[in-house]
């Protein structure tokens, strides 16, 4: 049997750009995209370490710093916003311009995206002051369109995160302990005793009850923590009517045993008549 070759026919592309030309042009790519990767680098160790520009008196490092971190400040805090119109009671020590519920969130909010910016920019630095024959406009935008993907994805998932907490949170999953809040002080019942008596009285009759109309002048407000401190909230109990509410209004009927020992610690600063002393 004869076998039938077919001619393949390689297209025939006209260079103006003699060989040496274009190993100095390769040799600048080399050495181009090197030195994109180290602005990169260090525009990332930068984004770390931007919280630290409040500490810093060196007006240069100060700004340096300050800028990636600004700007993801402002992404979260005003572009963007997380919610939170209100401050938290400083007795409780959960103060934070990013996700109160979600430690998690607020980690990946305040120091991650600082990196991803900063890598952004003294990326975009280098890819900018670059050779313009090797580096041209139209691969700087698609560098640049790139990058602000995966910053815009990233943002996406950290608020994703965040919304998952506050489900948790509102439906009151995995409590590990309160804190409770006098006129003066505040404190976590997190010792095993009193958490897991508190805990037992708080799960004790616990349902929601939508029908409760809500006295928010005789509500006081606690802390509940969840997952080992990894999610938290701002939560509102009613002595008198027995009710919870959580942060996103859903209001949860509690035991009276509960409702006295949130009250007997606004009162008296101690709870089961232990008073701990809190250091300043």
């Amino acid at each position: 049997m004869e076998e039938k070759l077919s001619e393949i026919n390689i297209p025939k592309v006209d260079c103006d750009i003699n060989d040496k030309k274009m190993l100095i042009r390769i040799n600048k790519f080399k050495a181009g995209t090197i030195r994109i990767l180290v602005f990169t680098i260090v525009g990332m160790i930068i984004g770390w370490f931007g919280y630290t520009y409040t500490t810093d008196s060196f007006i240069v490092t100060k700004i340096i710093f300050a800028i990636p971190y600004k700007i993801s400040e402002a992404i979260y805090t005003k572009i963007i916003g997380t919610g939170y119109a209100t401050s938290v009671n400083p007795l409780f020590g959960f103060e934070t311009e990013f996700f109160r519920q979600s430690a998690l969130a607020t980690f990946l909010a305040e120091h991650i995206t600082p990196v991803v910016i900063g890598g952004a920019i003294y990326g975009c630095l280098a890819y900018f002051t670059g050779d313009k024959r090797v580096f041209t406009m139209q691969r700087f935008v698609k560098f640049v369109s790139v990058y602000m993907g995966v910053i815009i994805l990233y943002i996406g998932c950290v608020y994703g995160i965040n919304a998952k907490a506050e489900y948790d949170n509102n439906h009151l999953y995995r409590i590990d302990y309160f804190y409770l809040a006098a006129t003066d002080r505040g404190e976590a019942i997190s010792d095993k005793e009193r958490a897991d008596e508190l805990l037992k009285s708080f799960e004790s009759g616990l349902c929601v009850d939508n029908a409760i109309t809500r006295d928010e002048e005789n509500e006081i407000p606690i802390v509940i923590v969840f997952s080992q401190g990894m999610r938290s909230m701002i939560a509102y109990v009613n002595c008198e009517a027995n009710y919870l509410v959580t942060q996103n209004g859903s209001i949860y009927h509690i035991s009276k045993e509960f409702s006295g020992y949130v009250k007997e610690y606004y009162e008296t600063g101690s709870l089961m008549g232990i008073t701990h002393i809190i250091s300043e």
